[in-house]
């Protein structure tokens, strides 16, 4: 049942219990009876608190009363109690009160804890002197307690490679009742990071925190995050649950999941021609190897095959399956694979050409092959397919091949070529000369080739072209080839390298840096990124002309040079934006010349030291809470510091702070004496005390208790030095000196000594609204002698 539901019950239950009269056997009631809850509505194994009160409303003292509790055992049990009067059997569940006098009120209370789920009733029936008097019901309601799983899509671990941004489908299950507020956590290494908005099928995901609310019995919700990764590297991360917390079933309040980041594959893909030239009736056969380099794995690859002018089947695989032209080897670590297929041309008189493309979701290659029938003579040219997207501020390497596809010897043959909208540098040639525009080649067997590489640059925006024609004559005669003329075009860009963002360092806390960003104003910038000492480090993507405030965590303590870049959507990068930085998050460690405890005869005391160079300090010299001084040496270029310090009779606390120029901070104390003992002095019953022969006016005379005198706490504690504090909520005293501190309560028998528990025997008396502390055991626990001086009933403490 719902929680709704069990509220609504218990409202009808409970107005119609206290709308309805007292009873007794007179129809006058003798006593008023109340009962409340701090809960009605608890889950299995939980508690709430029940308090009966029962008040004589007679002019008279009542006969021998008894109340008993009345209810179902299994479902809802007492496990403990206690009452202002009277005594509670808790196995016979029989409050035994006795005689109330006149408006005399008894208070009963109950920890009732739930066993069995459902509403429960329980009955208070009054009885004086054996005979029934009133009775009260009361309804407590009992639910199953949620019981909050957490799991990971994928579980234990996801592998992708940098640049990759895979999604994590976090769920959430509630095996238990209906749970309120349920909030969960997705906490990662700092490597780990989430890009744009989670998807929930419940609830908000604000940073790393998932608010999902209410979630019913049997509930399931999801959310589905994207991720990236900074670095490679293995990384952690944990889904918890922050609340409800449940102790039923705590295996899977958190579950962990681990991410491995690798670099993208070095993958490389060829395409061979057995026979480029066939005849008709030929098997003909082209190769495909694939090599990845690693050092990663290369997932979801296929290599598709787009025959032109004819069709191809599988020979031979060394892994994966060949269907619908297309070679899937999916998941592949490193290592070389191949396939040979058979290609089949629809006409033998005319060519054949296979595309082949491999992809994957890192990769992607192109490659050609083409089979020409040897009954052509032909010489052909052959230009690469024409290019989109290309950088006028860089080069592009651009091939020429002439192939002879015929069954003779070619000779003489002349090659033009002019570039339409830039200029060329040669880079390479395989076979010939090039003079100027013209390529020459003596010879060409047949089914052989020549290749010439030249480099487009000067480039203009727009489309550059580059025409090519080709002659050639065999011995006999000259040949008009078919493909005597190609052509190839190139669209370029102006995409040259972005503007600088300007940078300014905000502020450093501790290993954080806050940066102020502003991208700059060019079009395709859509990145900044920062590297020091050669190594990236953050990386976000921006908007053109868009400011940007971002923390930044350095890897360690250190001076660097932080170095931003814009990337724009070609890869070109700016030259840096620099901001030096210093990292120090170190406390300046500090030494000097006064011992952790000690005892000085002269004063003032000549102190030595040394600290971090740059350094500032402070010493402060306290005796009690009245008598302070403070020192503020200087500190010269090598860290050294000297100075007189005058200390205060008794016993001092010196404490010394020193602050680096980045703000950390390291401190320490010391307890030291000038001798001048203090003598306190108290006599039992009076009021008045002395420090030193000095008369102080007592809130309250000090009191014997069981052979313990007591002392009111704040008059010992100023007159010894002793730093004093209350604290009400707990009902405690906290007193400290030095290296010691004491704490006592006032509801409990005992008290705590750094840390460690001593038995006093019993509770702190309070007098007239004054706490009273054993005067021996406080004064011995902070080193002081005590004198007891019987004939005066005087208490005498000497200290040091």
């Amino acid at each position: 049942m719902k929680r709704a539901a069990w509220i609504t019950i218990f409202v009808l239950l409970i107005s119609s219990i206290y709308l309805s009269p007292y009873i007794n056997a007179a129809d006058t009631p003798s006593f008023s009876l109340s009962i409340t809850t701090t809960d009605n509505v608890i889950a299995v194994g939980e508690t709430t608190t029940m308090q009966i009160t029962l008040k004589n409303e007679t002019d008279s003292t009542t006969g021998n009363v008894k109340v008993y509790i009345v209810t179902d055992t299994t479902a809802l049990e007492v496990v403990k109690t206690d009452s202002t009067w009277g005594a509670f059997d808790i196995n016979s569940y029989i409050w035994y009160i006795g005689n109330l006098d006149k408006g005399q009120s008894a208070m009963l209370t109950l920890i009732i804890k739930g066993e069995k789920i459902g509403a429960h009733g329980i009955t208070i029936k009054v009885y004086e002197n054996d005979s029934y008097v009133m009775e009260k019901n009361i309804y407590i309601g009992v639910e199953e307690e949620p019981d909050i799983d957490v799991t990971v899509i994928p579980k234990k671990s996801i592998n992708f490679a940098l640049g990759e941004t895979p999604y994590v489908e976090l769920a959430v299950l509630n095996r238990g009742g209906q749970a309120s507020g349920v909030k969960v956590s997705f906490q990662t290494d700092s490597m780990i990071r989430q890009t744009g908005k989670a998807m929930c099928s419940q609830g908000t995901m604000a940073g790393n925190s998932w608010n999902i609310g209410t979630m019913i019995k049997g509930q399931t919700v999801k959310c589905l995050i994207q991720i990236t990764a900074l670095a490679e590297g293995k990384y952690n991360g944990i889904l918890k649950v922050e609340s409800p917390l449940s102790d039923s079933n705590d295996n899977n309040d958190e579950t962990m999941i681990t991410f491995n980041v690798i670099r993208r594959p070095n993958t490389e893909f060829q395409m061979y021609t057995i026979n480029p030239f066939f005849l008709p009736g030929d098997n003909i056969y082209i190769a495909a190897v694939v090599t990845i380099k690693g050092p990663s794995p290369e997932k979801d690859l296929n290599v598709i095959l787009k025959p032109t002018g004819g069709s191809v089947a599988k020979v031979l695989l060394s892994k994966g399956t060949f269907k619908d032209d297309t070679w899937t080897l999916g998941d592949i670590v490193p290592g070389i694979y191949f396939a040979v297929f058979r290609a089949k041309p629809d006409n033998d008189s005319k060519p054949i050409l296979i595309e082949a493309n491999l992809k994957s979701p890192v990769s992607n290659i192109k490659r050609v092959v083409s089979m020409s029938p040897q009954n052509i003579s032909d010489i052909a040219l052959i230009l690469p397919d024409d290019k989109d997207g290309l950088d006028t501020a860089k080069s592009y390497p651009l091939p020429i091949v002439v192939l002879n596809k015929g069954t003779t010897p070619a000779e003489n043959i002349v090659v033009t070529f002019s570039i339409n909208g830039g200029s060329y540098q040669v880079i390479d040639v395989t076979d010939g000369e090039v003079i100027g525009n013209t390529w020459n080649i003596k010879k060409l067997d047949p089914g052989s080739s020549a290749s010439l590489y030249i480099d487009l640059i000067n480039t203009k925006e727009g489309p550059v072209s580059v025409e090519t024609r080709v002659k050639a004559r065999t011995k006999t005669k000259d040949i008009n080839p078919d493909n005597n003329s190609a052509t190839w075009t190139g669209y370029f860009e102006d995409k040259g390298a972005p503007a600088s963002p300007i940078v300014e360092k905000i502020g450093v806390e501790g290993r954080r840096v806050k940066v102020l960003i502003v991208s700059p104003a060019d079009k395709d910038v859509n990145t900044i990124w920062t590297e020091i000492d050669g190594r990236e480090i953050f990386r976000f993507k921006a908007s053109p002309g868009t400011s940007y405030l971002k923390d930044i965590t350095l890897p360690s303590d250190g001076n660097f040079v932080m170095k931003f870049y814009a990337e724009d959507t070609f890869g070109n990068n700016s030259k840096p934006a620099e901001i030096p930085v210093s990292i120090d998050t170190t406390p300046p460690f500090t030494i000097w010349n006064i011992p952790q405890k000690g005892v000085f005869s002269k004063n003032p005391v000549n102190v030595t030291g040394m600290t971090e160079p740059g350094a500032s300090l402070i010493v402060r010299v306290k005796a009690g809470n009245l008598r302070e001084a403070y020192y503020q040496p200087d500190i010269d270029k090598e860290g050294k510091f000297h100075f007189n310090m005058f200390l205060f009779k008794g016993v001092n606390e010196v404490c010394l702070s020193a602050q680096d120029l980045a703000g950390n901070t390291y401190k320490k104390c010391s307890v030291v004496s000038y001798p001048s003992s203090t003598v306190i002095s108290f006599r039992v019953g009076k009021k008045e005390g002395y420090v030193n022969g000095k008369k102080y006016l007592l809130e309250v005379p000090a009191t014997i208790v069981g052979n313990t005198t007591y002392i009111p706490v704040r008059f010992l504690a100023e007159a010894m030095g002793m730093e004093l504090g209350w604290y009400g909520m707990e009902r405690k005293i906290v007193l400290s000196l030095g290296e010691t501190t004491l704490t006592l309560y006032l509801d409990k028998p005992y008290a705590i000594i750094n840390g460690k528990g001593v038995n006093l025997g019993r509770k702190l008396p309070v007098i007239q609204g004054r706490s009273l502390v054993p005067a021996r055991f406080i004064a011995e626990t902070f080193g002081a002698r005590v004198q007891w001086i019987s004939e005066t009933k005087m208490v005498k403490i000497i200290y040091p």
